[in-house]
């Protein structure tokens, strides 16, 4: 690897580095004209085990202009070209600025064959002033593919496939829509898939777009014990890069499609993504590459700016559903070939988890459409792969019909000036008080309380009896429901009011979480029944819907949902 910059003025440049563990040390030290350029050959094998490489310069004189700086290697590779793929759904905006930015950077421009926009929405970037202008320039590189909303996992899977059998590039970067893109990080992803000795899917970090230094997501996999994604081992989520660098090697399962690349050749090999509609097809495509003897690598220096995950409450509303089903279907997949003990014990993990995350905590937060969505996913799950032909556009509208009829299903109620009771109470965090939980439980499937439990003197601290919540006290049935805030979206915030109005994820709007004893207690038991059954079944549909995954990512069923008719 050789280091190279140039511009004017004389100056020092010192190559670098930081072990794993943080250590720094000066790798070689030059000096130079910067009119000539300065460079410097570096030995990777240092690095292998991780740390970070840079270079340092300082002018030599009174000041110094840096106009061209690189990191170069010779390969008798090479750099071959990607398609890029962005799937969209009714953010014009956000797309004609991806387009934009993507054409500002000559070198990356010329690693682009074509770019595809796969539009799922009804407002599209080319109606947008400037829009033509955008078509115009990128000319017959772009290629604008509208279809019914089949959502992320029928816009990527579209993606994929106009990539690898109507395109002509070796690769293809699956891209959101809303994401602010940095081009280089682009070129990094090709240069690496065009030198890497076997074929690899390229990943890209994910940027915090709110806090632009903050590292909001890297290297992912899921927990084998209930599969539940999460940061890779060694990895951490919301790391402000002014103050901590990423040290190590991270080995990543999967990499998310906010910024992907991935071989066509792969694509053509393992199929297309799982008709999900949204949630965990990325994961599953991330396991399928794996297992067909592709390896992800989730590059540092390859990067995108998103929307973070803080700003979306996917816990309360309908995409509730396709976390559950998709995720209860993943487990399956991995599961089909396990020894029975062990299978079991990951189903029981998953039911486990689903109930006291999905079903329990949303019963007591009264956030019943969700709890609903939840049995609904698990009620799904159990019909075996043919849940995966319906239709992914008639799917969604199913979900949504499911969740009417509860009150916390209405969330465009905007809000302000809806509640007698004071929000400035804090409820931010759980009580410290032992039987707080019990109590909330016993009160919210309407097991009667008394206004006082005999508690042990023990049990309390003299600053838990003072509690600013008046945890012990019964709910006053004449009072008018309180606005709270959305960070009290918990039982304790809502723990003695039996009705309130509770703030969206972004504060314009409220939804309505009203005590309800016997929604409660039904919910409960129907998912519990729906759970035992999900759990009886498991060792059979492990089998089906493993089975089915050739055929359920197919270019022939896939093109049932696309609306065409392939001959591949």
């Amino acid at each position: 690897m050789t280091a190279r910059i140039g511009g004017v003025g004389l100056a020092r440049m010192a190559i670098r580095r930081s072990t794993p563990g943080g250590y720094e040390t000066t790798l070689r030290v030059i000096e130079g004209d910067l009119a000539v350029g300065l460079e410097c050959a570096v030995d990777l094998s240092v690095m292998a085990g991780g740390g970070t490489l840079w270079m340092d310069l300082e002018p030599m004189g009174d000041e110094i202009v840096v106009r061209d700086g690189r990191w170069e290697t010779v390969s008798d590779r090479p750099v071959l070209t990607t398609d890029i793929a962005v799937c969209t759904y009714n953010r014009p905006h956000d797309v004609l600025a991806l387009l934009r930015s993507l054409r500002r950077d000559p070198e990356c421009q010329a690693v682009i064959d074509t770019v595809w926009v796969i539009d799922n929405g009804t407002e599209h970037f080319s109606d947008l002033p400037g829009g033509q202008e955008v078509l115009d320039a990128w000319g017959s590189d772009l290629r604008h593919v509208r279809q019914k909303n089949l959502g992320g996992s029928g816009g990527f899977a579209r993606g994929q496939f106009e990539s690898a059998y109507h395109g002509n590039a070796p690769f293809v970067v699956l891209l959101d829509d809303d994401v602010v893109v940095e081009p280089e990080g682009i070129r990094r992803a090709v240069v690496l898939a065009s030198l890497a000795s076997t074929p690899i899917a390229v990943g890209g970090q994910m940027l915090n777009r709110a806090k632009p230094t903050q590292l909001h997501a890297s290297a992912e996999w899921v927990k084998t014990k209930n599969l539940r994604y999460g940061p890779a081992p060694g990895g951490r989520e919301d790391v402000d890069l002014n103050s901590r660098r990423e040290e190590y090697v991270l080995d990543a399962a999967y990499n998310a499609w906010w910024c992907c690349l991935v071989p066509t050749d792969a694509i053509r090999d393992v199929g297309l993504g799982m008709p999900f509609f949204i949630k965990y097809d990325d994961v599953e495509y991330g396991y399928r590459l794996a297992k067909g003897g592709y390896r992800t690598v989730t590059m540092p220096g390859v990067a995108v700016w998103h929307e973070p995950f803080a700003l979306k409450d996917d816990t309360t509303d309908w995409t509730l559903y396709f976390h559950v089903r998709n995720r209860l279907i993943f487990a399956a997949v991995m599961s089909a070939h396990l020894p029975p003990k062990v299978q079991s014990r990951r189903v029981s993990a998953v039911i486990s988890d689903v109930l006291k995350r999905d079903v329990l905590r949303n019963v007591l937060r009264r956030a019943f459409a969700s709890a609903a969505s939840a049995e609904m996913a698990m009620r799904d799950f159990l019909q075996g792969p043919g849940v995966l032909t319906e239709p992914l556009h008639e799917v969604v509208e199913r979900v949504r019909a499911g969740r009417r009829g509860y009150p916390d299903a209405v969330t465009d109620v905007p809000t302000g000036g809806r509640g007698d009771r004071p929000t400035s109470v804090h409820r931010t965090r759980p009580p410290r008080i032992p039987l707080a939980l019990p109590l909330s439980v016993v009160r919210e499937f309407g097991i009667p309380v008394p206004k006082v439990l005999p508690v042990p003197p023990s049990l309390l601290k003299s600053r838990q009896v003072a509690d600013e919540w008046r945890i012990w006290e019964m709910p006053d049935p004449d009072a008018r429901a309180a606005e709270l805030p959305k960070v009290a979206d918990h039982w304790w915030g809502l723990f003695d009011l039996d009705d309130a109005w509770v703030t969206t994820i972004d504060g314009s709007k409220v939804t309505r979480r009203t005590r309800d004893p016997l929604l409660a207690r039904d919910l409960t038991k129907r998912s519990w029944r729906t759970a035992k059954e999900v759990k009886a079944e498991f060792p059979r549909l492990a089998l089906e819907y493993a089975a089915a995954v050739p055929d359920l990512t197919s270019p022939h069923t896939w093109a049932k949902q696309f609306g065409i008719e392939v001959d591949q």
